[in-house]
């Protein structure tokens, strides 16, 4: 049953830009085929899904993404078809999170205290995560306990980063590139900026170091870059996009206040516009000790869901079938022995965590 429901999910096209409500009326089939009351939250071509039976009880929520990222010119088999050999799944989304939302259709047929769990999907995790800012407390509360099913290799999570993403523009002024002593070069303002943040950044990482986590200290991507008009003229604007990864929020402000001063030094003028904010993930004292028998991960560097939903219960997890590396790779897939080793493993973890 698995694998038909798995064959059904690659076929939907959800890549991010693009609706995933022919998959949403899909899922509300089957979780209405075993009794539970469905709501579909609509925003544009787009939606949620929550599916519960009663209200009053806590709940075990099992939450994941509907989206997919593109995929890439390389693959060898159909993004679309579920390609199946002795070992391996193979299909966009399989590992990140079709596999998982085939294996939440299982557990809602399967689970005998229906009750006791309740199914979340949503959209556009793979972009700005606007489907999870679209769910409320009501859906969530502070007594549910959430697992978030990404690829985990069947390991559980109970600490991931948070990030701060931000747009600095950096204005200069325009001259003729016959005569550049004329302007100043907003693109070598930004060369200057990214030099010295890199230095100042290795110190400052130093101080926000935990050992808890599979890379200890804050990390910095330099996205992307772009300026300048043609190569006759003196750039008089420059945008340059970077993230920083961190586990502690109090690091941000400190990251924002070093970058303002770098630029002060190399004496340029920039506006800085933070485009996404992130707190970082960390799951209750409570619900660690309730976990038992299953191999814990260090806190792990790339954000999820759990960043949301951690604002509504502290007793959130991420724990999902499928590796990471896997996840956005050519010819994306997921073994199918990992599948059914995690779905004998969530049905006793929903057992320890019952309410």
């Amino acid at each position: 049953m698995i694998e038909n429901n798995l064959k059904k999910l690659v076929s939907f096209d959800t890549e991010s830009r693009k609706s995933n409500l022919e998959l949403i009326e899909f899922a509300k089939k089957k979780f209405g085929e075993q009794g539970y009351d469905v709501e579909i939250l609509k925003f544009g071509n787009k939606a949620n899904l929550f599916a519960k039976k009663g209200s009053e009880k806590s709940r075990i929520i099992l939450a994941a993404h509907t989206d997919t990222v593109p995929a890439s010119s390389d693959w060898e088999t159909s993004p679309l078809k579920l390609a199946i050999s002795e070992k391996y799944y193979r299909g966009l989304g399989v590992c990140d999170m079709k596999g998982f939302i085939s294996i939440m259709f299982e557990v809602a047929k399967k689970i005998e205290n229906k009750e006791n769990v309740a199914f979340l999907l949503t959209f556009d995790e793979e972009t700005d995560f606007s489907g999870a800012k679209k769910i409320t407390k009501k859906m969530i509360r502070p007594t549910d306990t959430v697992i978030i099913g990404e690829p985990t290799n069947n390991r559980i999570i109970f600490d991931s980063k948070g990030v701060g993403a931000y747009k600095v523009l950096f204005k200069g002024i325009g001259a003729h590139g016959s005569n550049p002593g004329k302007g100043r070069s907003a693109i070598i303002d930004c060369a200057k900026f990214i030099y010295e943040l890199t230095i100042q950044f290795k110190k400052l990482s130093k101080k926000f170091k935990n050992i808890d986590f599979e890379n200890p200290n804050p990390t910095l991507n330099f996205g992307k870059i772009s300026g300048g008009d043609a190569i006759n003229k003196v750039a008089d604007e420059c945008i340059l996009k970077l993230e920083t990864r961190m586990m502690d929020s109090k690091y941000l402000k400190k990251f924002e206040k070093l970058m303002v001063s770098i630029a002060k030094d190399v004496g340029a003028k920039i506006e800085v516009e933070k485009t996404l904010t992130l707190n970082p993930f960390s799951a209750s004292g409570s619900i660690r000790k309730k976990v038992v028998g299953i191999e814990a991960s260090k806190g792990v560097s790339y954000a999820c869901e759990a960043s949301f939903y951690n604002q509504f219960s502290k007793n959130c997890v991420v724990f999902g079938p499928g590796k990471i590396e896997d996840a956005h790779a050519p010819d994306e897939s997921i073994g199918i022995e990992e599948i059914d080793k995690y779905t004998k493993k969530v049905y006793n973890l929903i057992s320890q965590i019952s309410p």
